[in-house]
């Protein structure tokens, strides 16, 4: 029996499986990794995890917080970009991890429109704040944060019509669209 065999709550078992119960799996880009031909991605995975020493593994598995995902500081960032949206998933709340945090929503946001952070959490009573409402649509489209979230961090009364605003803006506006998913 291969050492990844038993730990039953790891992914392991999705990558060599077809069963559709492993749906949620994005498993394509990681097997693609071990071959093109797709026949022998599989085999080669198996492979590959093999070689590791049954230590070395145990070690890792053995944490009781594991991290969503390893590799650096990079990898992690070009992997959330990637599949963020795509696979955020309820019934996986590590699928999560993928999202950016609130820092680099905002940090991203007041890059794109030359504003402080301050600028974000200001309210004006008539006068519309695009940025600010960029990064809540933001915080809903990319994270699913709640509206309580959303209104604690951007000190928002009104998330949801924020959002609902933010939508049909959205579809009117072309620069707005083109900025969003810049």
């Amino acid at each position: 029996m291969n050492t990844m065999d038993r730990y039953p709550w790891s992914s392991h078992q999705g990558y060599l499986s077809d069963a559709k119960k492993w749906g949620w799996l994005y498993k394509d880009l990681v097997l693609s990794l071990f071959s093109d031909d797709k026949s022998l991605r599989r085999k080669r995975y198996r492979e590959f995890v093999s070689s590791k020493s049954a230590e070395e593994i145990s070690v890792i598995l053995g944490k009781k917080k594991l991290p969503a995902m390893l590799g650096s500081k990079g990898f992690i960032e070009r992997m959330r970009h990637m599949f963020s949206v795509e696979k955020r998933h309820t019934e996986v709340p590590e699928s999560r991890s993928l999202t950016p945090d609130v820092e680099r929503i905002r940090a991203v946001v007041c890059k794109s429109y030359n504003v402080t952070k301050e600028t974000l959490t200001a309210t004006r009573r008539g006068t519309a704040n695009e940025a600010r409402n960029v990064a809540v649509y933001l915080m809903t489209y990319l994270r699913g944060d709640s509206l309580e979230e959303i209104a604690r961090e951007f000190r928002a009364a009104t998330v949801s019509s924020v959002i609902e605003r933010t939508k049909a803006m959205i579809v009117k506006d072309r620069v707005l669209r083109h900025r969003l998913e810049n």
